[in-house]
């Protein structure tokens, strides 16, 4: 293995974010639920209110599951957003024209992070930071793939390019 990476949302204001709406809602279900005291001017059913604060907290628990891992091997590159992708995709050393680490800004080039596309790559894979592994396909596929160890990524192309 020349590579291994495990990234993860860990963003301090993302989850502060997320912790405060979530609590906001749960505050306001519980009156509304036990205390018979509607959340807002135009209040959401009960049951509606159970399917939001169940929907919440899939949304919120996703970022403690999702996750993006990279693997590198002297033949070929592997990586997969899970749980969204449950095998790992493999693109073969024989399959890539190219490859770099390129610097991107992930709202104006992506709209933020994630699985997304791009205007000049395929898809882009990332949790945070703006760095990662541009590979070229030799069919013409471009496939960006997010990193936050940019200078151990780069001494591992090293490897794989000999």
């Amino acid at each position: 293995m020349l590579f291994t990476e495990t990234q993860r949302f860990r963003q301090w204001w993302l989850i502060l974010l997320l912790g405060a709406i979530f609590a906001h809602l749960l505050f306001g279900a519980y009156q509304q639920l036990f205390n018979d005291i509607p959340m807002g001017d135009h209040p959401v059913s009960n049951t509606g209110m159970i399917g939001l604060v169940l929907f919440i907290c899939v949304i919120f628990a996703l970022f403690f599951i999702i996750k993006l891992e990279t693997r590198i091997t002297t033949n070929a590159i592997f990586f997969r957003f899970y749980p969204f992708q449950i095998k790992f995709r493999k693109i073969q050393k024989e399959e890539i024209g190219k490859l770099e680490i390129v610097q991107f800004r992930p709202l104006q080039d992506f709209g933020g992070w994630g699985i997304r596309m791009g205007s000049n790559i395929d898809w882009a894979y990332t949790i945070a930071g703006n760095k990662g592994l541009k590979v070229f396909n030799n069919s013409g596929k471009v496939i960006l793939i997010g990193t936050q160890k940019s200078d151990e990524l780069q001494n591992a192309l090293i490897e794989f390019q000999k």
